[in-house]
């Protein structure tokens, strides 16, 4: 009986009436999920502040817009840099830079907001929560709701987090089949960015067949959801048409067979995971895979979209041209943005990856989409590994682009 009677009166003890008191008489989620941060950023145990995570994960989840970003200008107002603090930690570090104070000094040059969400990383499923919480820092950004100095800290910090937690070294590169989990497949076909995945059966036309061929990575923290993945296509020569790998057929070629390995999709899974770098590493990764599992393929390459194309000629008042194949060719090599760098998104990830770019194909894509972003015309971009390092190194110390002899006969027809 002592030992009941001593234990309920630990418990009282460590029981905080007061915040019970107050959230018991606060209706409002942001209220009580503002009060939650300093509890969290105050916890002193890892069971409790797990609790206290997953507490947070139910109020933030009932926040509509509007209190999404009143919310993030109280991060941004309640748990930034202690510049005070900060530069003590600076005058005690020059003064005596042993290592007590060389920690101090690296845990205050972060916000508290980045210890905050390092806390709340400990819950179940934190990780998901967190990159969805980016993503609504993101989407009030672009729609202008909050004020955008305080999102671009709060992104920047979430971003940080993000590149260190999904660092190259944590992500697994996965086969995705017919026979990955429902919930993977699903996943496939909801987050597919480039050609939309209408039913199952056309999923199972990109899946089933051996001479077609999915990749993605995955990190041990989200295990059923791909952050990134890839399609591609083993043929027996470079594909012109986006129809000769969509189309529905009766005799697919045996993998042996094939001398080509065709990239034609990648897919970003994540908003919240944007500016993260991924498919760079993935295309590398599955063509060394596929050099050892198919050593007869002779060339690994894509069939792209120009997604900025007609919206390029849109800024420049400019008509679609008799030509397109010389018009695309001009707009892929002369074409520029601010920094200097080819103005097609698509373009700067591939040649920045070291590829080539080798071919304009008009008439190549005759999907709604595809008219819509460049008048059916794509590209196919060459990866010869004996070139990717230099080519890459050339982009980005030179802006100098990795242009085949045809491309550039083209673009100079415009010239």
């Amino acid at each position: 009986m002592k030992f009941l009677e001593r234990n309920w009166t630990i418990g009282l003890q460590s029981f905080d009436f007061q915040r019970w008191f107050n959230k018991a008489n606060d209706t409002s989620s942001l209220n009580q999920i503002k009060q939650l941060c300093q509890d969290i950023l105050d916890s002193d145990g890892e069971y409790s502040t797990m609790l206290l995570a997953k507490e947070f994960q139910g109020l933030y989840a009932a926040l509509n817009e509007l209190e999404q970003s009143e919310f993030f200008a109280f991060l941004d107002a309640q748990f930034d840099i202690e510049l005070d603090h900060l530069d003590l930690a600076v005058q005690a570090f020059k003064h005596n830079g042993d290592a007590h104070q060389l920690h101090r000094l690296i845990n205050l040059t972060q916000s508290a907001r980045r210890h905050l969400f390092s806390r709340l990383n400990l819950a179940p499923r934190a990780t998901q929560e967190l990159v969805k919480l980016r993503a609504d820092v993101l989407k009030c950004r672009k729609q202008n709701i909050g004020k955008s100095a305080a999102l671009d800290k709060l992104d920047l910090d979430l971003l940080l987090l993000f590149r260190d937690w999904f660092n190259r070294g944590f992500l697994e590169m996965r086969q995705i089949d017919w026979h990955s989990s429902a919930d993977v497949l699903e996943k496939i076909i909801a987050y597919e960015a480039v050609h939309t995945i209408n039913t199952w059966g056309e999923l199972r036309r990109r899946l089933v067949p051996e001479d077609r061929l999915c990749f993605g990575f995955f990190h041990p923290s989200m295990p059923d959801e791909p952050l990134v993945f890839i399609e591609l296509a083993l043929t027996k020569e470079l594909p012109s048409k986006m129809t000769e790998i969509l189309e529905e057929r009766e005799n697919p070629i045996a993998a042996a067979q094939a001398k080509c390995a065709v990239f034609y999709s990648i897919s970003n899974c994540h908003r919240g995971l944007s500016g993260v770098s991924f498919g760079n590493y993935l295309i590398k990764h599955v063509v060394a895979y596929l050099r050892i599992q198919y050593p007869h393929i002779e060339q690994f390459a894509t069939i792209s979209p120009l997604p900025s194309f007609t919206k390029w000629l849109a800024q420049h008042n400019m008509k679609a041209h008799s030509d397109i194949e010389a018009q695309a060719a001009h707009y892929l090599v002369n074409a520029k943005n601010e920094r200097g760098f080819p103005f097609d998104p698509v373009a700067r990830f591939h040649l920045r990856n070291g590829a080539q770019l080798f071919r304009v194909l008009a008439n190549a894509n005759a999907s709604d989409g595809g008219q819509a972003q460049s008048l059916g015309t794509m590209v196919n971009y060459v990866y010869d590994l004996d070139s990717l390092a230099n080519n890459h190194e050339d982009y980005v110390k030179n802006q100098h682009l990795a242009v085949s002899d045809t491309v550039k006969k083209l673009a100079a027809r415009l010239d």
